[in-house]
């Protein structure tokens, strides 16, 4: 994240973060070799130094996914729930893939500390 800042202002406390974007898995992999092969823990402290690891770490073994359908908080509009519903259904008949319902826990809770985090908000009287 060197030479990057916050979002703005006063909101140091929120983190960015890059990920990648790609049409492909060789693509989401060459993006995370090049980063571990620049070394970022010598940069940034909070980095832990792991080495790129080259071997197929799901040979043998299943992929597990889990879906989020609804954290309590936001309710997504019926296209998307659709979609969603269409993405697990084909990786439920891929044959090397596990989808597992996942349980928010206390995201009502999240939501409010973010919000504080995120937005000026006025205190009550």
């Amino acid at each position: 994240m060197g030479g990057m800042s916050a979002t703005m202002l006063g909101a140091e406390h929120i983190v960015p973060a890059v990920g990648p974007l790609s049409t492909s898995l060789k693509g989401c992999k060459l993006f995370i070799k090049t980063l571990i092969d620049n070394k970022p823990w010598s940069k940034e402290p909070s980095l832990l130094p792991f080495p790129w690891k080259s071997e197929d770490f799901f040979k043998g073994r299943k992929l597990k996914v889990a879906v989020l359908w609804d954290d309590g908080v936001v309710k997504p509009h019926p296209p998307v729930t659709r979609a969603l519903k269409q993405v697990v259904e084909k990786l439920k008949t891929s044959g090397n893939v596990d989808v597992v319902e996942w349980k928010p826990f206390q995201h009502d809770i999240a939501w409010e500390i973010i919000v504080g985090l995120m937005f000026v908000q006025q205190k009550r009287t």
